[in-house]
């Protein structure tokens, strides 16, 4: 139960610290203190310093019961969503670890896949994970050459006249997604998580900015200093040069689409429109910006998603590597 009192949210929590002992064989005693201590804990690891800096403010333990387990979290409503997100995320009070379930993510490694094809299949399964029919899944693929548009329709980001896209060995597909004009293709890295937000307590703006850091975890591999994009410049940056797409469309609380990483795409496809509809902005490759010998595409597939899993703190990864699987049976319903 969730309600308001002046300008504060008060959260319900429910909590069972005696499931796991540590062989000690005496539960710990849940206090009001050692609760604050690991919320915070949790935001300090999440969220940074910043996000505990805000959250210090208005969160409070307001009331602990050691027998029921219930407790009163108090956070302000700007807040509210970055509090319950780190609750969510605790994984130890006192001597008790692990008080939320282990969570899983099953990555299909689907290889090359038409965009259509891919669009239909996500479809399909934000509707099973809707139904709770699956657990939170990640697509880990490739394009065709692709150019797509967000559900703000900006045809005038595109600098070449459609009839002229075939020549070029291109596509052009309109999509519900958030943001502009983007270019997919060979040689990017593109993952389409389908995942559960209100599973892990989280808002639109906290899952872009969650993205985001996966992929600047990941350059920073290879020794690229990435960045997060300043004020309506979504994605991933080295200095002034785009080297990460984000496009993502959230429908009642799933998740789809997703990110686009280049590794050593053709840059001429970006040349024939206004990428993320940002003027004067040049797009650029993880092959441009290290001196590192880059390893098959494949393993910086698998260290992408790895540094996404790692960034919504996933226990577990499922690897799917038959791609024909869940490919096929799209084509059989």
């Amino acid at each position: 139960m969730v309600g308001f009192k002046n300008r504060y949210m008060l959260m319900e929590v429910f909590l069972d610290p005696e499931k796991d002992l540590l062989g000690e064989g005496t539960p710990i005693i849940l206090t009001q203190f050692n609760l604050s201590k690991a919320i915070k804990d949790s935001i300090l690891v999440n969220f940074g310093e910043c996000g505990l800096g805000s959250s210090l403010g208005s969160f409070q333990v307001k009331y602990v019961n050691p027998i029921t387990k219930l407790c009163i979290v108090r956070s302000s409503r700007e807040e509210h969503r970055q509090v319950w997100s780190a609750i969510t995320l605790v994984k130890s009070i006192g001597n008790c670890p692990e008080m939320r379930s282990p969570r899983t993510l099953e990555v299909w490694k689907l290889g090359t896949v038409n965009y259509l094809k891919s669009l239909k299949l996500q479809e399909k399964l934000v509707s099973e994970r809707k139904a709770h029919h699956i657990p939170d899944t990640l697509l880990s693929l490739q394009h065709p050459p692709t150019y797509t548009l967000g559900k703000r329709r900006t045809d005038h980001n595109l600098l070449i006249p459609e009839s002229e896209l075939t020549k070029i060995g291109a596509e052009l597909h309109y999509t519900q997604r958030g943001g502009d004009i983007t270019f997919h293709g060979p040689h990017q890295a593109i993952l389409y998580p389908i995942i559960s937000l209100r599973s892990i307590g989280f808002g639109a703006r906290n899952y872009v900015e969650t993205l985001e850091r996966s992929m600047i975890e990941f350059a920073s591999i290879y020794g690229v200093k990435a960045r997060a994009g300043n004020k309506c410049e979504t994605g991933v940056w080295v200095g002034d040069r785009k080297i990460g797409a984000i496009g993502v469309q959230i429908s009642s609380g799933i998740t789809s689409h997703g990110l686009a990483f280049n590794i050593d795409p053709d840059l001429k496809y970006f040349e024939h429109i206004v990428p993320c509809g940002i003027a004067d902005k040049e797009v650029t490759s993880l092959r441009r910006e290290t001196d590192t010998l880059l390893p098959l595409e494949e393993v910086i597939h698998e260290q992408l998603v790895s540094c996404l899993a790692k960034a919504f703190s996933y226990d577990d990864v499922v690897w799917k590597e038959d791609p024909s699987v869940i490919l096929d049976s799209q084509d059989n319903e």
